[in-house]
Formats: C-alpha cells, sequence, structure tokens
C-alpha cells in the first residue's frame, strides 16, 4: 500500500499485451500529433473503482471521466456508448436517443467474447480508443453530447491501470458533438 492509500501499487511487470496496447496507442497518437496526459493506478474493472483510485492523483478534478459500454442489438448490432462516469443510461430510451439509428428496443450488454473479437479489450479496458481495434467496422461509436462538451476527459487506453486524459477529440470524439 502507498502512504494512506487504500489502494495496490501499480503492477511492477505489465503483461505483454498491456505493452502493445500502450505502444498502438503511442504510435496512433503520435501520427495524429495528439497529446493526451497518462495517469497509472491500479488495475480497476469498474468505474466506480476507477473513480476511487484516482482520487488521490486528483484526476476528477482535472477531468471529467467515461464510462462505457459495448450494447449489442440483434437487429441494428454493435454501438459502444460512451458517457459521463455519474450518467445513467436507460436502455429502453436508446433507440429514441440514438435518433432513429436503431428502431428496436432490444438492447443488452454485449458478450464478452464480443468484446474480445471485436474490439480486443477485455472487460474494464473498454474505451472509445477500442475502436481503432474494429478492424471489420462492426461498431458504432456514440459519445454524449455532455461528454464531448468537457474540455478534458478520462478513458482507458486499452487497459484498465491506467487513463489517457485528452480533449474530446483526442480520446475518440469529434468536435461540436
Amino acid at each position: 500500500r502507498r502512504g494512506g492509500d487504500n489502494f495496490a501499487s501499480p503492477r511492477a511487470q505489465p503483461a505483454q499485451t498491456d505493452i502493445m496496447a500502450d505502444d498502438k496507442i503511442h504510435a496512433a497518437f503520435k501520427q495524429l500529433g495528439i497529446t493526451c496526459q497518462t495517469l497509472e493506478h491500479v488495475e480497476v474493472p469498474t468505474v466506480e473503482a476507477g473513480l476511487a483510485a484516482t482520487a488521490s492523483l486528483g484526476a476528477g478534478k482535472k477531468f471529467a471521466f467515461a464510462k462505457n459500454m459495448l450494447m449489442n442489438d440483434k437487429k441494428a448490432g454493435l454501438f459502444l456508448l460512451t458517457v459521463g462516469a455519474q450518467q445513467k443510461v436507460d436502455t429502453k430510451q436508446l433507440p429514441t436517443m440514438l435518433g432513429g439509428i436503431a428502431s428496436s428496443n432490444n438492447f443488452r450488454f454485449a458478450k464478452d467474447t464480443q468484446l474480445d473479437e471485436t474490439l480486443a479489450v477485455k472487460q474494464g479496458s473498454v474505451s472509445p480508443l477500442a475502436v481503432m481495434n474494429d478492424t471489420g467496422n462492426k461498431v458504432t461509436l456514440v459519445i454524449d453530447k455532455p461528454l464531448l462538451d468537457a474540455e478534458t476527459i478520462g478513458v482507458h487506453p486499452l487497459r484498465s491501470d491506467k487513463k489517457c486524459a485528452g480533449t474530446p477529440h483526442a480520446t475518440g470524439g469529434s468536435p461540436g458533438g
């Protein structure tokens, strides 16, 4: 434990897949001319754990946290929803919120196998950056407008023991929503 924290130190030896994820993100950002501040923390499986793990770093005051959900609709396909960490998502309202992209009301959380097969990430590591792994273009990325309006947002860089803080455009959104 670190001085007074309730959290263990970040892993000393990152897994090979974590190193590859870091390399992929850094290479893509470099190619696009994007800078992103990276915060290391313990591995976190949930948004709540992520907020707690980074609270001592003052991250919550510096940027908005994102919550990410890969949703599956049998007719409309896969949607990666990125919203503010505190935002409630009513799956019954998704067709309306998506503006007619999906007309059915059959949204379910995607299975772990779908996370791995389409986005090449595990549960807890999902972020809008994961669409770079969607080589089959099966996932529609949807980012909540209030999150896009934030000055800086924090997302996982394909692994759950780091946060990448950048402008919404740098972390997967488009300027102006």
